[in-house]
């Protein structure tokens, strides 16, 4: 994440789950899996964390590039001019196409 300044954004996301789920465990899971302590905070600085400034729904480490430090080994990458509707650039950076025909699909 970092600021964004430009005319588009896009976000992907999939969610997904094993065939053999068990979706009434999924929701205990969910209950239980966050410890009661997770919003305590430090008595005192811990060497070698960065800064962490929580707001609403978002966080940034002020101290890093992009107030972000996950992103220092990132795989930076621009997607190529030659991108057209329908198609995304894989992780792997080859275009791939989404099999869309036109935007009414969506």
């Amino acid at each position: 994440p970092k600021r964004y300044n430009g005319k588009w954004y896009s976000s992907l996301f999939t969610h997904y789950y094993p065939v053999d789920w068990d979706a009434d465990q999924r929701s205990l899971e969910a209950h239980y899996r966050i410890p009661p302590t997770w919003d305590d905070e430090l008595d005192e600085i811990v060497e070698g964390l960065e800064e962490l400034i929580i707001t609403d729904t978002s966080f940034k480490e002020p101290e890093c590039e992009h107030e972000w430090c996950s992103m220092k080994n990132t795989i930076k990458s621009k997607s190529p001019e030659d991108l057209v509707f329908g198609q995304v650039v894989s992780a792997d950076g080859k275009i791939k196409s989404l099999g869309l025909d036109s935007e009414d699909e969506l």
